[in-house]
């Protein structure tokens, strides 16, 4: 007798969200015209406009480059002198804090939800992402769900966040692992004499 195994179950179109959210997206579709790629940096407090327009908390000033997605403007929050860098996308099913002096480079996806392979329904399941003040994500990053980018820490290029990212390190490779501590050259003092 052949051994049964288990089947993924049909996947239905129904979402689970509430009306009122599946209003806001469709409200927000037109406002993407603001970041479609080429429009450069300049339309920057425009985006930042839209964003909050729609229940983004941001502080001011931050930067937003062209070719950022973000899914729901209302499950933002972007921390005084941060950057999204062109071509970031906000995959906020789970709310995402980028903080302070932050830099989330191009081409990063921060990816908030998931599936339940587990589960034959395999649901949408998701959790908040923290990228920490003075951090710095590389260019082309995958940040997974859950996942706090440390104070300061610095993920490199193209990698693959899958677990926490502890304060001042730096972390490459796909999983990301910690290469370093980050340590910061200290500046000379201003009012000290040149030596030569």
């Amino acid at each position: 007798m052949p051994e049964q195994r288990p089947r993924v179950e049909l996947q239905h179109t129904r979402s689970g969200w509430p009306l009122s959210v599946k209003i806001r997206r469709v409200l927000w579709v037109p406002f993407k015209i603001l970041f479609l790629r080429g429009s450069g940096r300049l339309l920057s407090p425009l985006r930042i406009y839209a964003l909050i327009l729609f229940g983004a908390r941001i502080e001011r000033p931050a930067l937003i480059m062209d070719g950022v997605k973000v899914w729901h403007p209302w499950s933002l929050t972007l921390r005084r002198y941060c950057t999204l860098g062109r071509g970031v996308e906000v995959y906020n099913y789970a709310h995402v804090t980028v903080g302070e002096q932050a830099t989330v480079s191009q081409e990063t996806y921060l990816c908030s939800a998931s599936h339940d392979f587990e589960d034959p329904s395999m649901p949408l399941i998701f959790s908040p992402i923290t990228i920490g003040a003075q951090s710095w994500v590389a260019a082309g990053c995958f940040i997974g769900p859950g996942i706090t980018v440390g104070e300061g820490a610095v993920v490199g290029a193209h990698s693959v966040v899958t677990k926490d990212v502890p304060a001042w390190t730096v972390v490459a490779g796909n999983p990301a692992r910690v290469i370093k501590p980050r340590l910061l050259k200290s500046k000379p003092d201003a009012g000290a004499r040149d030596p030569r």
